[in-house]
């Protein structure tokens, strides 16, 4: 088992630069911190002139340039593995510019690269071009207990803040009570030779919360399967009373940071809910076995970052009847009458082999 507790702890940080009017901030990449390909951009730019578009250097080679007139950029770009310098470059209406420099490092990803024969699910934040409709499940269905009441829902084809142009937003309102669980889900139907004949499946997808969202008590990223008798569900949670990742163990319907048989995990800290206004990247590798009907936490990896990787955590299924689908789904846990949590979601894709 290898394991790498670097956990990125420098997101909240940001690098400012001024010339002129122009007062340009870049939030990723940053100097110091290590990625994998793409690298996320995103930065903000403010000037009285009015923002004009923005220009992306890699080692001075231009990779990314964008009109966009917002005054935000939410990108990526692809890099080879090494050091490498980054620059972000604002302009405004006016012709003036002004530019940041970071000097990152770029690893290859701890990651399995599907083979040819994987089944890609592409873009599941759109509502076409993929089985399956997203729909929500709510309160005591999401596994609220507290009979509270709430307000949720989906939009889609969000501009901004959007990497692609076209994100999807789940949120959540508490209108009475103590807690308001929303979850949504899309069921993608069985592959040639049903559900139980691929067992590596592979997520990877952006996330966005806004600073608005300020009752999260968790957040979460769940791809399943329904085999016909037995739920197969893998899930990390972001949990901000404990402050850490923890385990859907799917047998025992719980959160924990405990493998299956009671084992000591090493545990490691999310900061995600406190890191607002910028994107995050999830990727979680998963393998199920629908013989001893097992699921088995492999590498997780969170802003580039390895959280876990070969970890081998197995836990057991749930024994459930139910119709054979692949699953994704997202969860926000809401624990403040009358505040709105939103999260967005972009280049959501899934593999299954």
């Amino acid at each position: 088992m290898k394991l790498n507790q670097l956990l990125c702890g420098a997101c909240l940080a940001f690098s400012t630069a001024a010339f002129g009017q122009i007062t340009l901030t870049v939030n990723e990449p940053l100097t110091g911190n290590t990625y994998t390909s793409p690298v996320i951009v995103s930065a903000t730019e403010s000037s009285p002139n009015g923002p004009s578009g923005w220009d992306v250097y890699l080692d001075n080679n231009l990779v990314v340039h964008n009109t966009d007139t917002s005054g935000r950029l939410d990108t990526t770009f692809p890099s080879s593995t090494g050091q490498h310098t980054v620059v972000v470059k604002a302009w405004d209406n006016s012709g003036a510019q002004t530019s940041q420099s970071e000097t990152i490092t770029v690893n290859s990803s701890a990651l399995p690269t599907p083979p040819g024969n994987a089944i890609e699910f592409p873009n599941l934040q759109n509502t076409s071009g993929n089985p399956g409709t997203w729909t929500i499940c709510d309160g005591t269905c999401a596994g609220s207990s507290k009979g509270a009441t709430g307000t949720d829902g989906f939009k889609f084809n969000v501009s901004s803040p959007s990497l692609s142009g076209a994100a999807m937003e789940l949120f959540s309102e508490l209108t009475s009570g103590t807690e308001w669980n929303s979850l949504g889900y899309r069921h993608l139907g069985c592959p040639s030779g049903g559900c139980t004949a691929r067992s590596n499946f592979l997520e990877d997808m952006w996330f966005y919360i806004p600073s608005s969202s300020t009752a999260l008590q968790a957040t979460e990223y769940d791809p399943g399967v329904y085999d016909g008798s037995f739920k197969s569900f893998a899930s990390m949670q972001c949990d901000s009373a404990s402050g850490d990742w923890r385990f859907w163990n799917s047998a025992a319907n719980t959160w924990t940071v405990k493998s299956s048989t009671g084992g000591t995990l090493p545990i490691y800290k999310c900061n995600i809910l406190g890191q607002k206004n910028s994107w995050h990247h999830f990727q979680l590798y998963i393998t199920m076995n629908f013989t001893s009907h097992t699921i088995t936490y492999e590498t997780f990896v969170v802003d580039g970052v390895t959280v876990y990787q070969d970890i081998a955590n197995t836990y057991n299924a749930l024994a459930q009847t139910g119709t054979p689908t692949i699953n994704i789904e997202q969860q926000l846990d809401n624990h403040t009458v009358s505040v709105t949590d939103s999260e967005f979601l972009d280049n959501y894709y899934l593999w299954v082999w």
